[in-house]
């Protein structure tokens, strides 16, 4: 009785709901059961965030669209406020399962299952709703806060506005018992010829690369990174790293890459490859063939950069 009225309060004081079946919202914070909730809480946090922004930012670019709906539900910002509503404290820890598992990601994760389980509960209308009051959608301006991305998604960002490619993140080392396994990954990142290299070490793949990527961001955001030059497709850069930086640095998603087709024998197959992106309210395409699917990629994304640069 004391839990379900515990569960019953938060409710009400974090999210404005009293619930009609308090098994859904209790499911939402059991390990490992919130699972299927969270599955469809995130696919609501994201259409109801990407409606707001359709309907309040009707001219802003598609990359825009993503970045800000990115600094709102990046596993970060949902662990954030995961742990400000004190879900850790509520989660509901099964006699199988230990308090150590409510890592960083479970958290933002209950998060988007509690959204699920408002849904199935009150309705799409209550749920969006309480999206809204929750996340302060109202009050989202037009500035875009690097310091709201997840380390990677910086480092992405800043590199592309300077020109360089982003970093690659390498698996180093895995160690410790299989079920408590540790894993050390690498962030290289070459600038100006020089290869900077951070690692880092976590209980997932994901949580060591974003130590690794933190320790990157760090030394970045300390070096005096000089402003890129013009881009013309005789500097001999890479097409697709060429492409993506453009884009970026305009607010524009990276290009869609789709294989087409398949076809020649199979010791000599050739890969169809159909890219798309959007540019300044246009949207640009290009069909290219190649040995590679890699070779077919690079060979649509010049296609789409001749477009641009409006050479033949």
């Amino acid at each position: 009785m004391t839990e379900l009225k515990t569960i019953n309060t938060w409710l009400w004081e974090v999210w404005q709901i009293i619930p009609r079946d308090i098994s859904l919202y209790q499911k939402a914070i059991t390990l490992p059961d919130y699972e299927c909730l969270e599955f469809l809480g995130d696919s609501l946090l994201d259409f109801v965030i990407a409606d707001y922004l359709i309907h309040n930012f009707p001219t802003k670019a598609p990359g825009w669209l993503t970045k800000k709906r990115m600094t709102m539900v990046n596993e970060s910002a949902l662990a954030t406020m995961g742990e400000a509503m004190n879900i850790p404290e509520l989660a509901i820890i099964p006699a199988n399962t230990c308090r150590e598992q409510i890592t960083e990601r479970v958290v933002a994760d209950m998060v988007e299952a509690m959204i699920g389980a408002i849904h199935l509960d009150q309705g799409i209308q209550v749920c969006s709703e309480a999206i809204t009051r929750v996340f302060q959608l109202k009050g989202i301006t037009e500035e875009l806060q690097l310091q709201q991305l997840d380390p990677m998604g910086m480092i992405q960002e800043l590199l592309a506005q300077k020109g360089f490619p982003p970093p690659n993140y390498l698996l180093a080392r895995e160690s410790g018992k299989p079920h408590e396994p540790m894993f050390e990954m690498e962030a290289h990142c070459e600038i100006l010829g020089e290869e900077i290299v951070t690692r880092g070490m976590g209980k997932s793949k994901k949580e060591a690369t974003k130590i690794a990527a933190q320790k990157l961001l760090e030394i970045l955001q300390r070096m005096n990174l000089p402003e890129p030059e013009k881009t013309t497709l005789a500097n001999g850069s890479n097409p697709m790293e060429m492409l993506h930086t453009i884009l970026s640095r305009n607010g524009e998603a990276i290009p869609e890459y789709d294989l087409r087709c398949q076809s020649g024998p199979c010791h000599a197959p050739v890969f169809t490859i159909h890219a798309t992106c959007r540019w300044e309210n246009r949207q640009l395409q290009a069909v290219e063939s190649g040995t590679s699917k890699k070779e077919a990629k690079r060979k649509a994304a010049e296609a789409i950069l001749h477009q641009l640069f409006g050479e033949p």
